[in-house]
């Protein structure tokens, strides 16, 4: 589904992604203003998370980007911990039912150390233990996260 005005948005849950197709949803990211982002249960993995997180780079404009259930671990953590790093427009990360585990949590906390925009996260259901929880929980406090900011984090 494509919803277009002043933020246009895409959604494509349940759609297998790989290859070509998710080259395309990078580049269009890239090359537009493309506001939010749904990509729900597509099978995206490590590998497909590496494109996303790409495009999530200087000068992207995506707002919010939901990637649920899509077998990310700790390698898309790193990607997409890098592009957290620099990324200046993303408000809104749902990461939740993955594989991220406390490792994940961990090495996302260390993008998000300096990332001042984004005000909601959710990460639950992602197999971490209390001590990634804290780990994560930790980065986002010494941030000084933006008020009104949600996070979630129930492993």
């Amino acid at each position: 589904a494509v919803r277009c005005g002043r933020r246009a948005s895409l959604a494509l849950p349940f759609v297998p992604l790989e290859g070509p197709t998710l080259e395309a949803i990078a580049e269009l990211l890239a090359t537009s203003t493309i506001a939010s982002l749904g990509l729900r249960f597509n099978g995206l993995g490590d590998e497909g998370c590496l494109v996303l997180a790409t495009a999530l780079r200087p000068p992207a404009s995506l707002r919010e980007l939901a990637i649920t259930g899509n077998k990310l671990g700790p390698r898309a953590a790193r990607h997409l911990a890098a592009a957290l790093q620099v990324n200046a427009s993303l408000e809104s990360l749902d990461l939740s039912n993955n594989l991220l585990g406390d490792d994940g949590l961990g090495i996302l906390g260390g993008g998000l150390a300096t990332n001042s925009t984004l005000t909601f996260l959710d990460v639950s259901d992602n197999g971490a233990t209390g001590a990634g929880v804290a780990q994560l929980a930790d980065s986002v406090v010494s941030n000084g996260s933006p008020p009104n900011s949600e996070f979630r984090f129930g492993a």
